[in-house]
């Protein structure tokens, strides 16, 4: 069946290509005629109708709909209320009628073509006997070039028309036009281009002109995407904030994400590795769901696609975490036309079930200008570690070292010396492992695009290279990148299809080892990367030809405790022996076709596919004594693919002041994913073996002879399906632009949940007024003033396959009374039949207005709560079974307030050319759980979420000082009676009651129920300021992100002062405490510590995370157009990202990650250290 399936897909998308392709050929060809239409005037048209008692507006109505002529006039010139009666009995000509209009409204009319303008006649013009009504057919060419009004560069694509005419033409690559206007005089030329302010010049006895536009702030985000459609930004009735391509691609970035973060209030885009292709956590207005995902939907160009290939990694070695690839970091930044977020439950209530956490529209680029053009650009650049620790040196950590076992209850001076083995602690090596992991970084990223366009096909397509080789020596990530958008016309745009086309793939050596960073910290710089023999991975050959473990060099044969800064593995192992290739190709086609069976209503199909396949490999070769039985191996697969059918009817139409729009569509996506890999230990290489063998990979044998090669525990094999079926609906109704009104349902079903439980239905209304196009709104400086609010309801399916299936686990021999044969097989957990989804319902207000015609602010309150949370937890071992997989049980809140104010701080057109634009966005976010399973008090571990508290807690020990003196151990109040001069002194604040309650009780002990309060992680709030100025053809841009009022637990500084002689520490461990020095912040060397608090924070090391970094400065000039004909842009750039960040925070960097889904924030690991990028580009077009 699923051959089948697949089968029928790619014929389907067969057709799709190969049809789009061939007419693509053959309408190219096509010749189009010129049109030879005559225009007749007013006086030879012929009319036969009886106005009674019809206003103006309805008798110009009335002749419209008999002739081919069309009415120009302002309505101001027109008294709405004068009736007007024109009793004919006999056929008249149009020009008739209008003298009786004429001679009763005082009008005047001048015929150009088929377009009537109407002005008022003034006194003077009645006492000299105007004609009322004028013909003007003659024609006169008038050429010209337009050009930016601030850099003077030329502009292709600006639509010049003649004012009340739909008579018209665009300027081409080098901005100039040719176009015929009636002789007279009189004509108005209207200059028109997005992005600019409108120019209007009236053509007189010219025919040459020279015309400057200035750029418009205001208009730039005037069209916006939307679920199934677009609309005119002043249309929304809901809450969407929208990133600019331009925006995107006129700054260096390796990714999406990385590109998206602080660019949109109530987008929380949270980055905590540098790794080459890294994926980040991204957060639409917080979490909404507890443990069952809360990622943002992403749909590109109409696709709804997986983000994620998480499955391959579950209990895989390889990989950092922030190092695995997401599909964001696989599309190309510079083929984005538009990202727009839809934020409120009334704007994602069109993708219902999967709306809960908001979705990410990405629109790639299409085919606009007449003539065809082609982009360049080249970017190339370095990255470094932005900030590293100061290690200790040998000298420093054996002093560090020796310390903690005297300390610990060793006599160091009592230790026997052994010549063979040197030193109990050697100081011969001093290794600065940092130095021997991390390099200078590189980037290179090579992209060309084109496009073009003809009256009845368009197409816009793409090729790129990025190469970026990481800070981490061996750690790259290159990819290579293509697409294709093309439409096209028939039948007269009867007929429109099209093919959207976006290939990657993916070459990535990722980081064999997480902790590759972290050891390179973590191990002694006494450890040398070879020895003397060539000897590494922990291995000393003596002088007698003895291998002996290093360890024992730090004297474990005198008694000496073995110590983890030596049996930490070197982290040169996993850079220069460790193979661990990560590859992946992707592929999303998207083809529609579309018919206009009449004006205003458009039936639309499309089928679509998304196939993705990775391969991934972990290998180790067999390396001197460690291995002397081989190399390891680690090998998976997994590929995936999803189609997607819909049709769609949308109805758009005006009758009056009324608009509506409609939509109607059916929906319907099948999923599908498939794993298979292996782990094996004792490979050997393959030369003697034989390479059909299946054991046989890459060189590698592996031998399956025993039994603990490759166990149940080294097999992985997964197999996933799931479909999707929806039926959705929205109308749009709009009153005289002033009041709008917006219903959206969609009815989802999911083959995930219970058989009674799979269809849910998810409603969405908004409201909006522009209150500026009310008569008794007067005031000057407002431009325009909206309100509007909305309220949502939308799902949450992030759930597994068959979690509302009751399924088996078995394990061999485990058979009670069965010795050694036998199976045990037992129900994995309690299941729910009836498991629904995650429902959110959110209330959102906003207010968008413009000020001074040049800044735009956004305003917007939410409040949102989800329900039946999908929850599995615990059960006692009593009840026979070891947990409830997943149910509906449990709910939580949050609250929101997002503001946007952007404009022109200083406008170019009145400062000699200078023009400085900002923009700023601040969003503050907060949110509570109101209920959770059974004897479920809270959510996470080192960050809690407990019921009714603020969500993103830090839960730890307070840390009241050092103990300074021997008295304070001696107290029978002491809560820590293993503690020793120089250790944490803890806060002893709670106990637990026979009930197992938590009650503020001290019970002279340090346990779990001392846990506290350490600040929250959510930032108070979070804010991107953008800032772009330009001078003539110079432009500079300062972009700063940061948050305020957020705690980070340092738990990477925790291990870097751990003063146990365990690992390696910072240079800071020198000022540790002594009893001559009585440090209250870092403890005593002592490598017999027996802290109480285990992994859970301490206040020691809760921080402050506020910040303000300087994610990107970019200096940039452009080539005035005059210097060549052939190229219409010519920009060099250089740009520097994260140059600084101002932060007290003492750890590597104050962006981290750590948490979980519910909070994906606070706790600072040091994976991977951040970067920063100095790079030059330069961009192309021709």
């Amino acid at each position: 069946m699923k051959i089948k399936l697949l089968r029928l897909a790619i014929m389907a998308l067969k057709f799709i290509t190969y049809g789009t392709l061939i007419q693509l050929i053959f309408l190219g060809v096509i010749l189009a005629h010129d049109s030879n239409a005559q225009y007749k005037s007013a006086s030879e048209t012929y009319l036969d109708v009886s106005i009674q008692d019809k206003s103006i507006e309805e008798v110009l109505q009335l002749i419209e709909s008999k002739t081919d002529f069309s009415f120009y006039y302002i309505k101001n010139d027109i008294d709405r209320k004068q009736r007007i009666t024109i009793n004919r009995s006999n056929a008249e000509t149009v020009s008739d009628i209008l003298l009786e209009l004429s001679k009763a409204a005082m009008l005047k009319f001048k015929q150009v073509n088929n377009v009537i303008s109407i002005s008022t006649i003034t006194k003077s013009e009645q006492k000299n006997g105007v004609p009322m009504i004028e013909f003007a057919l003659a024609e006169t060419v008038v050429t010209g070039q337009v050009s930016d009004g601030v850099n003077d560069e030329s502009l292709p694509g600006v639509n010049v028309v003649l004012k009340g005419t739909s008579i018209g033409t665009i300027t081409d690559l080098n901005g100039n036009f040719t176009i015929s206007v009636p002789d007279g005089g009189n004509a108005v030329l209207v200059f028109s281009s997005v992005g600019y302010i409108s120019e209007e010049i009236t053509v007189g006895n010219q025919s040459a002109f020279q015309i400057s536009l200035m750029p418009d702030v205001t208009a730039l985000e005037e069209i916006v995407v939307v679920g199934y459609g677009t609309q005119q930004k002043g249309e929304l009735t809901v809450s969407l904030s929208q990133v600019k391509g331009e925006v995107i691609q006129d700054i260096p970035k390796t990714s999406l994400t990385e590109a998206l973060g602080g660019r949109a209030a109530g987008v929380d885009v949270i980055s905590a590795s540098g790794a080459p292709g890294a994926g980040s956590t991204i957060r639409i207005r917080g979490a909404n769901s507890a443990k069952s995902g809360a990622d943002p939907l992403i749909v590109i160009d109409g696709f709804p696609v997986s983000a994620t290939s998480a499955d391959l990694y579950e209990n895989s070695r390889m990989g950092v975490s922030g190092d695995r690839t997401d599909l964001l970091s696989m599309i190309n930044p510079n083929d984005v036309e538009s990202i727009e977020i839809l934020k409120d439950a009334a704007a994602t209530s069109i993708y219902g079930a999967r709306g809960s956490n908001g979705v990410i529209l990405i629109t790639t680029k299409s085919g606009r200008t007449s003539q065809a053009g082609i982009t360049v650009s080249v970017n190339m650049g370095l990255q470094q570690a932005a900030k590293t620790p100061d290690m200790m040196n040998s000298e420093q950590f054996s002093n560090l070292l020796y310390d903690a076992y005297e300390r610990g209850g060793i006599n160091m001076q009592s230790l026997a010396y052994d010549p063979a083995k040197k030193l109990a602690i050697p100081t011969d090596y001093n290794t600065n492992w940092l130095d021997e992991v991390l390099r200078t970084g590189s980037i290179k990223d090579y992209n060309i695009g084109f496009n073009g366009s003809s009256e009845n096909t368009s197409y816009s397509g793409s090729v790129g290279y990025l190469d970026n080789q990481g800070i981490i020596k061996s750690n790259y990530y290159k990819r290579y990148s293509a697409r294709l958008n093309a439409e096209a016309k028939a039948l007269n745009g009867l007929v429109n299809f099209g093919l959207n086309t976006n290939l990657s793939y993916v070459d990535q050596k990722s980081i064999s080892n997480e902790h590759v960073y972290q050891n390179a910290m973590k191990i002694a710089p006494n450890y040398p990367v070879y020895f003397p023999d060539g000897q590494y991975e922990g291995f000393y050959t003596t002088s007698d030809g003895t291998v002996n473990a290093y360890d024992e060099l730090w004297g474990n044969s005198y008694g000496v405790a073995s110590s983890d800064a030596m049996n930490t593995p070197t982290p040169y192992l996993d850079i220069a022996v460790a193979r661990a290739p990560i590859n992946t190709a992707r592929m999303i086609l998207n083809g529609f076709v579309s018919i206009e069976p009449i004006k205003g209503l458009e039936l639309k199909s499309s089928l679509g596919t998304d196939l993705n396949y990775t391969k991934m490999k972990f290998l180790i070769q067999n390396v001197g004594p460690f291995r002397p039985t081989g190399g390891s191996l680690e090998h998976k697969q997994n590929q995936t693919y999803s189609w997607l059918l819909e049709n769609t009817l949308n109805y758009k139409a005006n009758f009056g002041k009324h608009m509506v729009t409609a939509l109607l569509g059916q929906s319907a996506q099948e999923f599908y994913s498939e794993g298979l890999g292996f782990a094996a230990e004792e490979a050997d290489p393959g030369n003697n073996y034989n390479s059909n063998n299946p054991f046989f990979v890459d060189g590698w044998y592996f031998d399956n002879g025993k039994q603990d090669h490759l166990t149940d525990k080294h097999k992985y094999a997964k197999v996933s399906e799931w479909t999707f079926a929806s039926y959705f609906a929205r109308i749009n109704y709009s009153f005289d632009d002033k009041y709008m009104l917006t219903a959206t349902v969609r009815r989802d079903g999911s083959s995930k949940f219970g058989k009674d439980s799979k269809w849910g239905t998810f409603p969405g209304v908004s409201a909006a007024w522009n209150m500026q196009n009310e008569d008794f709104f007067n005031v000057s400086f407002v431009d325009e003033l909206k309100v509007r609010g909305s309220y949502g309801v939308v799902g949450n399916q992030n759930i597994g396959q068959f979690q509302s299936q009751a399924l088996l686990n078995s394990i061999p021999n485990r058979l009670i009374g069965v010795v050694p044969a036998g199976t045990s097989t037992w129900e994995k957990g309690i299941v729910d039949p009836g498991l629904s989804w995650e429902s959110t319902r959110e209330i959102d207000f906003g207010i968008d207005a413009t000020i001074f015609d040049r800044f735009t602010i956004v305003t917007d309150v939410y409040w949102k709560k989800t329900f039946d949370l999908l929850y599995g937890f615990s059960l006692p071992y009593t009840s026979g079974f070891p947990q409830v997989e997943t149910t509906n049980l449990g709910s939580l809140k949050q609250f929101g307030i997002e503001f946007t104010v952007a404009g022109d701080i200083i406008e170019g057109s009145k400062n000699g050319g200078f023009n400085w634009f900002s923009s700023l966005n601040l969003d503050h976010q907060k949110g509570k759980i109101m209920e959770l399973p059974p004897n479920v008090k809270w959510v996470g571990d080192q960050i809690r979420s407990y019921l009714d508290e603020p969500i993103g807690t830090l839960w730890g020990y307070e840390v009241l000082g050092i103990y300074n003196k021997q008295e304070e151990l001696d107290d029978p109040a002491n809560p820590y009676p293993s503690a020793q001069l120089g250790d944490y002194k803890y806060n002893d604040i709670g106990s637990t009651n026979e009930f197992g309650e938590f009650i503020y009780e001290s019970d002279t002990n340090i346990t779990s129920a001392d846990r506290k309060d350490l600040g929250n992680v959510t930032p108070k709030f979070s804010f991107g300021f953008s800032n772009t100025m330009t001078y003539k053809n110079f432009d500079l841009t300062l972009f700063f992100r940061g948050s305020v009022g957020n705690k980070i637990y340092n738990e990477a500084r925790r291990g870097l002062l751990d003063t146990k002689g365990e690992r390696n520490t910072i240079t800071e461990a020198i000022n540790r405490w002594t009893p001559e020095n009585n440090s209250q912040t870092i403890q005593a060397a002592n490598s017999n510590r027996k802290d109480p608090t285990g992994s859970a924070p301490i206040s020691t090391f809760v921080e402050d995370g506020s910040y303000v970094r300087l994610q990107n400065l970019t200096f940039g000039y452009t080539l005035p157009s005059s210097f060549s004909k052939n190229l219409s842009n010519f920009r060099i750039y250089v740009s520097i990202n994260n140059l600084f960040v101002l932060t007290n925070y003492s750890g590597m960097d104050p962006e981290v990650a750590g948490g979980d889904t519910l909070v994906p924030r606070g706790i600072d690991n040091s994976l991977y250290p951040k970067t920063r990028m100095y790079s030059i580009g330069l961009n192309l077009g021709f």
